[in-house]
């Protein structure tokens, strides 16, 4: 994805425990770029077109909810363990997602897989959603990328300004949510699990 410095953060909740405490999430939500939009429509196909209830184009009040979760392990090698944490960051994320669908309960939420890149609910599009490219498009403070190189050629990783490698990035896209409503919404979702 590419990178435009017309994002908007709108809001960050730094570490969370979720999924009955089995992992502790990082939340940030962005306005993003118009080059985002481009790039996500061509992947999301449900993001085409499409408007919101008042009338208004999903792209014109699209935004995205960046979760980060801490895992045990830098996610760049390959374990046991490494698999372990990628099974439940990918549960507990989409947990996190659905329940913050239902909550909302109106406007469009959706997500890819943070695996595969395809759409999770709905039909694929002209290629997949690659979290780190997205993440870079961002443009969030404190984060930065490097390049591991492994016998294919290597991949770029995210790292993060306290866990290093040891992250799991998933976004999920919202649009015909009003900004503070989506932000309340995850405020009310992390306050929940600090409390059980």
């Amino acid at each position: 994805m590419a990178s435009n410095p017309s994002r908007e953060i709108l809001l960050q909740i730094d570490s969370f425990p979720f999924y009955q405490g089995r992992t502790t999430f990082e939340v940030v939500v962005i306005r993003p770029s118009r080059a985002f939009k481009r790039e996500a429509r061509d992947v999301m196909p449900d993001l085409r077109g499409a408007c919101a209830p008042e009338g208004e184009k999903i792209m014109d009040t699209l935004l995205v909810v960046l979760t980060l979760q801490k895992t045990s392990v830098e996610l760049i090698d390959f374990s046991e363990t490494t698999e372990e944490d990628k099974d439940v960051s990918l549960h507990a994320f989409n947990a996190f997602a659905t329940e913050l669908g239902r909550s909302l309960g109106h406007g469009l939420v959706i997500w890819p897989d943070p695996a595969s890149g395809l759409p999770q609910k709905g039909p694929p599009g002209l290629g997949v959603f690659c979290e780190i490219s997205a993440v870079e498009s961002y443009r969030v403070p404190g984060y930065s990328f490097t390049h591991v190189g492994g016998p294919a050629g290597g991949c770029r990783v995210l790292q993060h300004p306290r866990w290093g490698c040891a992250v799991y990035p998933a976004s999920i896209l919202v649009s015909g949510v009003e900004p503070s409503v989506l932000c309340e919404a995850i405020h009310v979702l992390a306050t929940k699990e600090r409390a059980e």
